[in-house]
Order: C-alpha cells, then sequence, then structure tokens
C-alpha cells in the first residue's frame, strides 16, 4: 500500500510542476524543481550522482541532450549504517526477518532502519499520435541491522496523461491507483550480504516491432525482469537525458535515500563508490560528463552524506548534504566530449588527419576544435579560453590526431591531447 501511495505522489508531483511551470517560449530556463536543490544546498534530497544534460557556463548553464539504448550504474559498498529519522533508534536487528530466495515485503523494522539505494532514469517513446514519458527505476533496499537486502527491485510508471492502460507485463505485477493510474512493479529476493559488496544495475530498451517497446531490468550482468509495454504506432524508444521545464527533470540518477515511502534516511555510516555509464553510438561505454551530487526523481530523502571525487572514482560518505555541481578538481583543465545524440562531423576528422599529415596550417586545425567548442561537442572550462597565438605543438600530439582520425584510438584519447595543448598554453582556443 505504501509503495501505492509513492507512485501517486509522484504522478501528482508531475502534474502540479506541468501546470505552475510551463515551457518558456522566450528562451532557456532552469527547471525550477532542479534549481530549487542548488539554491539550497543543504536542502535534503537523495544523493549520490545524478546527470540532468547540463554544463556549466559563463551564464549559468548550457544544455545538452544524450539518448541511449542502454545505461549502466555500479556501485561498491564499503560501510552502511542508517535509520529512519522519525524513529529515535536503531531496532534490535532480531525484530527483522528475511526469507532468502522469495519475494519479500519489508516489516516496519526494516523501514525504520533501512536505506535504498535507485537507479532512476527517464524513457522517451515516440509514437505516430505523439511521445510518452515512462518513469524505470531499479532499487536495492537495505536493513542496516539485519543485514540483509531486497534486490533486485524494479518499478515502471507511464506518466504521461492517457497512457497506462495496459502498461507494462513481465515477471511482475501492474498495480491500480486512483482516477486510472497505473504502475507495474516486480520485487526481487531477500538476502543477507557482507561487506564490501558490489551492485550492477543495468537497463536496456529496445523497440519490438512498431506495437510494443521491451525494457530489460538485469542485475549484475544478468537479465531478471523483461517488461513489455503495448503501446501502438511506436517509431523509436530511448533512454533520455536532457533539461525541461515544466516536468521533473529526464535525467539519469543513481542515489542514496530512504527506505521506501516518501522517507528520510539519517546515515551514521557510508563509504561507498558509484559510478553511471551509457551507450554511445559507437556501441562503447562513456561516463556522463557532468554529474551533480543529487537526485530528484524520487520521494525519499538522505540525511548526513556527502559526495567527493577524487582520482580513485565518485565517493559518498557521511557529512553535510552539499547539493553541487560535482566538478573536477579546482583550476583542472579537464575536456569532455559531449557524445550522445551529438556526433562529431566528418570533416572535423579529416581537418585532423590533414594536420597530422603538415597538409594543413595550426590555424586551420585550431578552428576544427573551436567548432566542437561552439556547437556543444567538447567542452573547455570558461576560465581557460584565452586569445593568442597557437605555439610550437608536440610531435606526438599530432599523431594522435592522424590515429583518432582513423578510427585507431578513441574519443576520449584524443581529448586528453587537446586537454594537454591547453593545460600547457600551447595552443589558446576562443569560444
Amino acid at each position: 500500500m505504501r509503495e501505492k501511495f509513492f507512485v501517486l505522489f509522484l504522478v501528482v508531483v508531475l502534474i502540479f510542476l506541468s501546470l505552475i511551470y510551463p515551457v518558456n517560449a522566450e528562451g532557456y530556463h532552469l527547471n525550477p524543481y532542479f534549481e530549487r536543490y542548488l539554491k539550497n544546498p543543504q536542502m535534503h534530497t537523495a544523493v549520490g550522482i545524478a546527470s540532468y544534460g547540463l554544463y556549466p557556463t559563463s551564464n549559468g548553464f548550457g544544455r545538452y541532450t544524450i539518448e541511449t539504448d542502454r545505461i549502466i550504474a555500479k556501485a561498491t559498498v564499503n560501510s552502511l549504517q542508517a535509520y529512519d529519522r522519525s524513529s529515535s533508534s536503531l531496532l534490535p536487528a532480531s525484530n527483522s526477518k528475511c526469507i532468502t530466495g522469495q519475494e519479500y515485503q519489508p516489516s516496519n523494522s526494516d523501514i525504520q532502519n533501512g536505506a535504498n539505494l535507485q537507479f532512476n532514469v527517464m524513457m522517451q517513446v515516440i509514437t505516430t499520435e505523439g511521445s510518452q514519458t515512462i518513469w524505470l527505476q531499479d532499487t536495492a533496499r537495505f536493513n542496516t541491522i539485519q543485514m540483509t537486502v531486497n534486490i533486485p527491485r524494479d518499478i515502471v510508471a507511464n506518466l504521461t496523461s492517457g497512457g497506462n492502460e495496459n502498461i507494462s507485463y513481465g515477471n511482475g505485477v501492474v498495480n491500480p491507483l486512483q482516477h486510472g493510474i497505473e504502475y507495474y512493479e516486480y520485487e526481487g529476493t531477500c538476502y543477507r550480504y557482507s561487506l564490501p559488496l558490489t551492485i550492477t544495475y543495468e537497463i536496456d530498451v529496445h523497440k519490438i516491432s512498431g506495437s510494443s517497446v521491451q525494457v530489460i531490468f538485469k542485475n549484475d550482468d544478468r537479465s531478471f525482469d523483461t517488461v513489455y509495454l503495448p503501446i501502438p504506432n511506436v517509431e523509436s524508444a530511448y533512454i533520455v537525458v536532457t533539461p525541461n521545464q515544466h516536468e521533473i527533470p529526464y535525467d539519469a540518477e543513481f542515489v542514496w535515500s530512504g527506505y521506501c515511502c516518501s522517507q528520510e534516511s539519517a546515515f551514521t555510516q557510508m563509504n561507498s563508490t558509484l559510478s553511471m555509464y551509457y551507450e554511445g553510438k559507437d556501441n562503447k561505454l562513456h561516463e556522463f560528463p557532468f554529474l551533480f551530487t543529487f537526485g530528484t526523481n524520487t520521494a525519499e530523502t538522505a540525511n548526513n552524506l556527502l559526495v567527493k571525487r577524487d582520482s580513485q572514482g565518485i565517493h559518498v560518505v557521511t557529512g553535510r548534504n552539499n547539493n553541487v555541481l560535482l566538478e573536477w578538481e579546482k583550476n583542472s583543465t579537464s575536456i569532455t566530449t559531449l557524445r550522445g545524440n551529438t556526433t562529431i562531423p566528418p570533416w572535423v576528422k579529416n581537418t585532423a588527419k590533414w594536420w597530422s599529415e603538415g597538409q594543413i596550417r595550426d590555424t586551420d586545425f585550431i578552428k576544427g576544435m573551436q567548432y566542437l567548442i561552439q556547437n556543444g561537442i567538447m567542452y573547455v572550462p570558461v576560465t581557460q579560453y584565452n586569445s593568442g597565438t597557437a605555439q610550437q605543438i608536440p610531435t606526438w600530439i599530432r599523431n594522435n590526431a592522424g590515429l583518432w582520425a582513423d578510427g585507431q584510438i578513441s574519443d576520449g584519447e584524443f581529448i586528453r591531447a587537446m586537454q594537454y595543448l591547453v593545460s600547457n598554453s600551447i595552443i589558446h582556443i576562443n569560444p
């Protein structure tokens, strides 16, 4: 019953926001639902990593879009202890039961001693009649006293008005709510865990002919639920990360939160490492280019969690909540490609190849880099923009450009070479 109230709450919030925050046709503005967390860094929400299709500019944020058929989230949990803030103390372990290998319903003690690791994404389905927005979720729910975890567990909810008929079918069930709203869920098994614990979620999306969409949920590289959404006249379906103004953001988030049902968990112990990847048009996995430390697509929240980034990865530890853009180290000159549905034009690679062979001048090559920056395909922090004349460029950089043009090295390796040029003031690129 509590699960139904949560999904109903989410849908009501979506409808409410769509009424009070319509699209502004005069220009782009941050989604107010998202922006309020940035304006209140200590405001409690789910804590972890999230991509909203936003990157920093001198005037605030720019936009990019990622469309993908496959998305993966990985977590390594080294330390974990949490409890419901409405409870004054942790309940003893003996009050909790876990039946390994069977579908599981949480007890009151699980909720009071628990934490939830949520993977939330949005799927866009394009039909001949319009588009539909589908909310997809994977979760792992922990009882941190009993050291049991209910995993995996998936939820599918069609958030489009009038799009809930025959929402889905798979291993789970469709639960009716009020006003014709439905959602699908499948409960996994409950088992005892030991730390460190590694969890891998994967969600794959496929269009099946023109009459349905298939969503495959995987846990630790194994399929555990295949869900079919019988939507007529489907033209395409994909997971999308992009800014919007009138709904809960189309983001991808991997976050810690309360156990369930709009609860907030206070974390007394936490040490986990999180990562999230999407499959690009090159059929390779890529990291999301810009990440924030908070999620917004859940009713549950977390208290006393902080996100840090270092050379070893992105870590969630105990500490004061801080809703920010998770940037690289201060004064870094990192350059990142914005892959997604934005492709590098063939002429840019041709320019790189000709430059590597000495057939064109350095200034012509730099113009190609300027094009990538101006069109949002490559990002260089605004503090690094300078004007000036190109200096002598090392031979190995030219070699890398040629290898990249021939497809022998990845975009990332090429970008790191460009990073070297900018960080050492060998070239100066104007935006």
